[in-house]
């Protein structure tokens, strides 16, 4: 035979050798991934030769998301955890936050568990997949592509090898350089798929449900007089107020009811004051004086127009309660003219 003829076929016996190598490197491989294969899948029973990877998802409601994340990482610093990846959408009761947690497999369960107290859960999710024949196909392969690189290398020192023999080897040598690159990387991923499960969690806001009444308006029973030339008439009214600021909205109604020769008489005004800046602007809980106008009807023997202007003190307010002093100087325009008379009283009133 030739030199090239024996060199190629020295080559050739390599690479079904090669093969015949790959059934021995099982036994060698197998105890090279021993330590991924034990890993323990959250739920499922691991064994020697079990390597698992989990993925799991779960959606939530809860009251406070930022409690809730906060939460959720001291929880995942026990459990040799971390979020890799966090986005918020929306804002107020629409926010909704995504995340994506890696945490080792062990963790996996008691993060779900702590999560599913956090809140109500509207979906949840796992998936566990066994891949221990790929974890130890991907070993074989890298191993047998290791071994055969290492024999072309001793081939390739030899003296009597000739250029041509040269370039064939090194182009097989630069193939299995990169399928060895290629094993490594699967074998890295899949390490880390096994090691460390994956959580996606979805969390939605929802707001705490009280009761926060809001008053409409204050509601005020009132005693009055009313003062006309020299004859004074006692009488009630009931008057309506502005929740927020009573004084600056109030609709009055008095009825004062006849004496004597004289008719009873019902006056329906409507008017607006203003509070005192040098007073607490009607901010406090006790004395805001007010000053303000007041307009509408009145039937005093027959039908009127009323305006006129009054003054009054805010005794007590409270976010329940309101008393209330004041009076009121009144212009009747009537068949008669103009008229003047005044209406003073005291009032007690209560939210609705």
């Amino acid at each position: 035979m030739t030199r090239p003829t024996i060199a190629l076929a020295a080559l050739s016996l390599l690479f079904i050798s090669s093969g015949c190598g790959a059934q021995m490197a099982t036994e060698q491989v197998a105890h090279g991934a021993e330590g991924m294969m034990k890993m323990d899948p959250a739920g499922a029973k691991a064994g020697a030769d079990d390597a698992w990877v989990v993925n799991a998802s779960i959606s939530l409601t809860v009251s406070s998301l930022d409690d809730t994340l906060k939460g959720l990482e001291t929880t995942l610093a026990k459990h040799e955890g971390a979020i890799t990846h966090i986005e918020r959408q929306g804002h107020g009761n629409w926010e909704r936050v995504q995340l994506t947690i890696r945490v080792a497999p062990t963790g996996l369960d008691p993060t779900m568990g702590w999560l599913r107290t956090q809140g109500t859960v509207g979906q949840e999710r796992v998936e566990r997949e066994e891949v221990s024949r790929q974890v130890m196909e991907r070993a074989i392969a890298l191993k047998t592509a290791k071994a055969t690189l290492a024999r072309l290398e001793t081939l390739l020192q030899k003296a009597d090898i000739s250029v041509k023999e040269i370039i064939s080897i090194e182009k097989e040598m630069t193939r299995l350089r990169g399928e060895i690159e290629t094993h490594e990387g699967e074998q890295r991923w899949l390490k880390d798929r096994v090691s460390r499960s994956t959580l996606v969690v979805n969390l939605s806001h929802r707001p705490e449900m009280g009761f926060d009444p809001n008053a409409k308006f204050y509601l005020s029973g009132r005693g009055g007089l009313l003062l006309q030339g020299a004859q004074t008439t006692p009488g009630f009214g009931v008057s309506l107020y502005a929740p927020e600021a009573a004084a600056e909205f109030h609709l009055d109604a008095d009825f004062f009811p006849a004496e004597g020769d004289e008719a009873e008489r019902f006056i329906l005004t409507i008017g607006g004051s203003s509070y005192s800046d040098f007073f607490g602007q009607g901010d406090r809980g006790f004395l805001n004086p007010y000053l303000g106008f007041r307009f509408g009807y009145a039937n005093i023997d027959d039908h009127h127009f009323v305006f006129g202007a009054e003054a009054g003190l805010e005794l007590f307010k409270h976010r329940y309660f309101l008393v209330d002093a004041r009076i009121q100087g009144l212009g009747v325009v009537g068949k008669n003219g103009l008229e003047w008379m005044g209406i003073a009283g005291l009032g007690l009133g209560t939210v609705y």
